[in-house]
């Protein structure tokens, strides 16, 4: 399973994280984004891993 990156949209001016087929705003602190980017990661791998 690949980590799922940031990617700035400059129309926006902001960062943005890709989760299943949605793509959803992390910010527009580059260092913020992707934190949020690497816990959302976790919790999904937690949730395929739980029973």
């Amino acid at each position: 399973m690949r980590f799922p990156r940031p990617f700035f949209r400059a129309s926006k001016n902001a960062w943005y994280g890709q989760l299943g087929k949605r793509q959803v705003s992390l910010g527009r602190d580059r260092e913020a984004a992707f934190v949020r980017s690497a816990s959302s990661f976790l919790k999904r791998l937690a949730k395929r891993q739980s029973p």
